[in-house]
């Protein structure tokens, strides 16, 4: 059975957590780099049929390391996604307020509105 585990770390820390993380599979990569080869020289033998189901049950536990390392693989993709959304997100600039006319704005150009509508010809 697996489980996620959580836990934080500093912003600043997140990318030698994620090249541990990717390091952490050099393991079975190694055991499946290993078990590819045994596997061939199992398959090659001329032994009883048994040894096929040799070679059946080093496939699978192959397939669940190649597995395992997807997860893995797919956890830190997501970390340093969320990182590097972080990180561009700090290098933008800030969004510059909108300018609001102070009152004293607007009352002028409700005197001006006012007048220019005063001044126009009455439309009878």
């Amino acid at each position: 059975m697996k489980v996620k585990v959580a836990y934080s770390v500093g912003i600043d820390d997140v990318p030698d957590k994620v090249a541990e993380i990717i390091k952490s599979i050099h393991d079975l990569v190694s055991d499946v780099d290993t078990s590819i080869y045994d596997c061939s020289r199992v398959i090659k033998l001329e032994t009883a049929l048994e040894k096929y189901v040799v070679a059946l049950e080093m496939i699978h536990k192959m397939r669940l390391n190649l597995a395992s390392m997807d997860q893995t693989l797919m956890d830190a993709s997501t970390i340093l996604e969320g990182y590097y959304n972080v990180k561009k997100k700090e290098q933008q600039p800030p969004e510059a307020p909108k300018p609001v006319p102070d009152k004293e704005a607007l009352d002028e150009m409700k005197e001006r509105i006012q007048a220019a509508q005063r001044d126009l010809p009455d439309a009878d």
